[in-house]
């Protein structure tokens, strides 16, 4: 097999399992993006004119987390593709896409490239004497490319793309944000956290990075929507769900409130796949819509 035809298999590699490296990356951004947003969220609301060293740690703790999530994803997105060697790649070029003012989606990019150069580098073969050494310089040098790619080749027109997103959705009238927030609402809660929801909260992520935050607002309402639903629906109505959904509901209530996690609602579509997706995917477009109208942000 001759050079280009082992990159050409290693591009196809990367891009035929695309979705489960997104949601590799997403898995371990969340929760550096949660303390980001929340601890920001808590010192607007309740630290707004008290400049405590108590209120200070909370908004430094957030910015922290509001700036490094890129990072996180590009790192743990690059370790999904290449493994170990590729996590400092993806996280050094996470933090420069951040600079370069692409995050979210330059260190999803960033990845990606990365990724695949660390994999082909990888397949080189030095010998003993000089494989230990090679092993540890080859992300280094995947790493300098990869940036020159971005740098020289992709960061503008990401950019561009971004401009055009941000352009779009701040022109947006109430009828185009109710739309929006429909689409964005029914994604995500269509496949209860799977590839679909991920691509919606790879726009959603992207938006609120730069400062258009309703986006977040329009899915943080539809998450709520199905786990919940379901769940006082069997409480309501147990007659028409099985004895294992009725006790899985008593906790679903809960858990649903305090977090909104969409997975839980799996249980639920496994008996009667086609009436639970269709009724989250609808409420979840509802809620959105709802948020998109009312201006709803995070």
């Amino acid at each position: 097999m001759n050079i280009l035809s082992i990159i050409w298999e290693e591009i196809k590699d990367a891009f035929k399992n695309f979705g489960q490296h997104m949601r590799t990356g997403a898995s371990y951004m969340l929760g550096t993006l949660l303390i980001g947003s929340l601890a920001m969220a808590l010192c607007n609301s309740l630290g707004q004119g008290h400049e405590t060293a108590f209120w200070n740690l909370f908004k430094a703790i957030g910015q922290i987390g509001m700036d490094i999530f890129p990072a996180v994803l590009g790192a743990y997105m690059a370790f999904s593709i290449a493994d170990t060697p590729a996590i400092g790649p993806g996280l050094v070029l996470g933090i420069l896409a951040k600079q370069q003012g692409i995050g979210y989606l330059g260190a999803m990019v960033a990845a990606v490239i990365v990724g695949i150069f660390i994999r082909l580098l990888m397949k080189v073969n030095t010998g003993k004497t000089f494989q230990s050494t090679y092993n540890m310089f080859a992300p280094v040098i995947a790493t300098l490319v990869a940036a020159l790619v971005m740098q020289f080749g992709l960061s503008n027109p990401i950019n561009a793309v971004l401009s055009a997103l941000i352009d779009g959705i701040t022109n947006l009238g109430k009828t185009g944000k109710g739309v929006m927030g429909a689409l964005l609402g029914g994604l995500q809660d269509v496949d209860f956290g799977g590839p679909i929801s991920k691509a919606a909260m790879t726009v959603v992520n992207a938006l609120f990075e730069s400062g258009i935050n309703t986006a977040y607002g329009m899915v943080g309402a539809a998450v709520f929507v199905p786990p919940l639903g379901v769940s006082l629906a069997a409480l309501i109505n147990k007659k028409l769900f099985t004895e294992d959904e009725y006790e899985y509901a008593k906790g679903g209530v809960i858990m649903s409130i305090l977090g909104g996690f969409t997975e839980l609602v799996i249980q639920f579509a496994v008996n009667d796949f086609w009436p639970v997706t269709i009724a989250s995917a609808l409420g979840g477009a509802v809620a959105g819509a709802i948020a998109g109208v009312t201006n709803l942000g995070m």
